[in-house]
């Protein structure tokens, strides 16, 4: 007697579910490809096209059954061999049960029962600032599936590929779409997490609040979010604007205000900054001091305990190190509702199961330190879509950490995020990097200075201080300003070199990177290279001059030019000759005056 039975897909849209009770592997081997199709909009069509291959003389599948949850599927379609399946839909709360009633008997070992199913959804595709970010399902109980293939096809429209997670197994641009291939073993661990695009784009707002309880005057200095290899910052404001921006041995940029005793300064920060997935900034992530300051050990870094050194030896890659860090450590989140210390390597590995994204990123730089490898620790903002994270930063700054090792042989810095290595389930944030992390101070030659920002608080300061916001506006300013702050000497003399002193003020709101200044007039030209120059920060530039002889006093009108800045410079240029001529006349005069005085007196004295 044959035998019929059902076939159950559910499908999660946070993982898929392939299940089967009555089916057993040995009964029916299944083999599938799955496309996912995007439109611009970001609707998706979703196509499977599934095989299952009878092992048994008297089984047969009569139906199927798809569910969702939390997600709303429309549009379905489904046939066979002879023409449409039967479709019975059934909602219950967040979850959709479709069944399929099939017309085909495949009876008999070795029969092959093929048929399609297609829906659509909205749910896979989101548009997150500037990127569109897709995230499809993992593949669970891989193991009751003989064979699996996945395409997805995405509208070059998207943009160019940023990131993804696993990488496919073929990759190509065919009518106006990217198609991306994957294997059954790719997406059985976390489906595909993709973002295409050139850039991400965030909106921030970060207030720091100085209280000078000296007895005498102070310079203050606090860290603002700075460009790096991965991004690059626009300031829209920063109020009230500082004496000066400095940058010290890591790249961190400093902002500079004079405090009077017992004063009280509220500073906001407000910019847009562009994060890419691959350093785009070559002169920032190709920088290294060619010293041991990478390789050193701190207090939170002790790469010389015999410890760490034996653990370094056994790894000696990053790529290593990384893995040893994610598997050994566990992130708690009960930790930072705690509000646990910072604890440092040694201390991470003998508590691993209470570890927060410090630990991780520590464990990272103390063992590559003590592997010869150079490495830091970076301090910021991470985008996510973490729940229990997401709760926590509400009221709170809630900031990570991650680490940065110097690659020799690419001759960069490579960010890695062991923290998210292991939050995630294991996804691979070494080889790859997504455009979600936007750094605010870097730790090299320091394992603790600059304090990020959210740190510089007063009695009354509110709990959160800094404020970060996707945004899709790409309307930056990319005109390049400077001001005169100031010029000396003031005068100089004709037909005599004089060297003139010039302070110039970067307006622009970003750094300038090797920006050519000029200084022109007088039929001449002189040329300076600039090779850094944060916003709000001052910078000098000294030139030889040496005005013509007019015979007068008069102002020399110079020109110190950019591509878009023109200032003017004016200097009084006294003549040289003019001067000796008075003064020449005046010695004449006096010498004349001598030599008539003495001739009245000779005459005086022979009368």
């Amino acid at each position: 007697m044959k035998k019929s039975l059902i076939l159950f897909l559910f499908i999660f849209f946070l993982s898929f579910l392939f299940l089967s009770p009555k089916v057993q592997a040995k009964e029916f081997m299944s083999f599938y490809k799955t496309t996912y199709e995007f439109d611009e909009l970001g609707q998706a069509i979703i196509t499977q096209e599934i095989s299952l291959v009878n092992q048994t003389a008297d089984l047969y599948v009569s139906e199927y059954a798809l569910s969702t949850v939390g997600s709303d599927i429309f549009g379905i379609e489904a046939y066979d061999k002879e023409g449409p399946l039967k479709i019975e839909t059934t909602k219950k709360e967040k979850t959709t049960i479709i069944s399929l009633k099939f017309n085909e008997k495949a009876v008999g070992k070795g029969k092959v029962l093929s048929f399609i199913l297609k829906y659509k959804t909205k749910d896979l595709v989101k548009k997150e600032g500037n990127l569109w970010r897709i995230a499809i399902p993992k593949l669970a109980n891989a193991s009751d599936i003989d064979e699996y293939k996945l395409l997805l096809k995405i509208p070059t429209k998207f943009g160019k590929l940023a990131f993804i997670n696993p990488s496919p197994k073929e990759e190509e641009i065919n009518d106006n779409f990217t198609n991306l291939i994957f294997s059954k073993d790719d997406i059985a661990r976390f489906g595909v997490i993709a973002s295409f695009g050139q850039y991400q784009t965030f909106n921030f707002e970060i207030k720091y609040d100085l209280e000078n309880n000296n007895s005498v005057k102070t310079i203050k200095k606090v860290p603002i979010p700075p460009d790096t290899g991965y991004q690059t910052v626009y300031y829209e404001n920063l109020y009230p604007e500082p004496e000066d921006i400095e940058i010290d041995e890591d790249g961190n940029w400093l902002a500079l205000y004079s405090m009077e005793p017992g004063e009280i300064l509220n500073i906001i920060a407000r910019g847009k900054v562009k994060i890419f997935s691959k350093p785009e900034n070559i002169l920032l992530s190709q920088k290294i001091d060619l010293t041991n300051d990478y390789l050193d050990q701190k207090e939170f870094w002790p790469a010389d305990d015999p410890k760490i050194k034996e653990i370094a030896e056994s790894l000696k890659t990053p790529e290593k190190i990384y893995k040893y860090v994610v598997d050994k450590l566990n992130y708690n989140y009960d930790s930072i509702k705690n509000r646990q210390k910072r604890k440092g390597a040694i201390l991470a590995l003998k508590d691993p199961e209470k570890s927060l994204c410090t630990e991780f990123s520590d464990l990272f730089v103390t063992l590559s330190r003590a592997a010869g490898i150079p490495a830091r620790e970076l301090q910021g903002f991470a985008y996510t879509d973490n729940q229990q994270l997401l709760g926590l930063s509400i009221e709170d700054d809630l900031l990570h950490s991650w680490a940065e090792y110097f690659d020799k042989e690419r001759k960069e810095w490579v960010m890695v995020d062991p923290a998210w290595g292991d939050t995630t389930g294991g996804m691979d944030f070494f080889s790859k990097f997504d455009m979600s992390h936007f750094v605010f101070v870097i730790h090299g030659k320091s394992d603790q200075f600059p304090l990020t920002p959210g740190s510089y608080k007063t009695p009354y300061s509110p709990k959160k201080q800094i404020m970060v916001s996707l945004t899709r506006d790409e309307n930056f300013s990319d005109k390049k300003i400077f001001g005169l702050e100031g010029f000396a000497p003031l005068s100089v003399f004709s037909e005599k070199n004089s060297l003139i002193n010039v302070e110039l003020k970067n307006l622009s709101g970003f750094s300038l990177y090797n920006e050519i200044v000029r200084i022109s007039g007088d039929g001449s030209e002189t040329s300076f290279t600039v090779p850094i120059a944060p916003p709000f920060s001052k910078f000098k530039i000294s030139f030889s001059l040496k005005p013509k002889e007019q015979m007068r006093d008069y102002i020399m009108n110079l020109y110190i030019s950019s591509e878009e800045t023109n200032l003017p410079l004016e200097i009084k240029v006294k003549s040289l000759l003019l001067r000796i001529g008075i003064f020449g006349g005046v010695i004449f005069v006096v010498l004349l005056t001598i030599c008539l005085f003495g001739l009245k007196k000779q005459k005086q004295i022979i009368n």
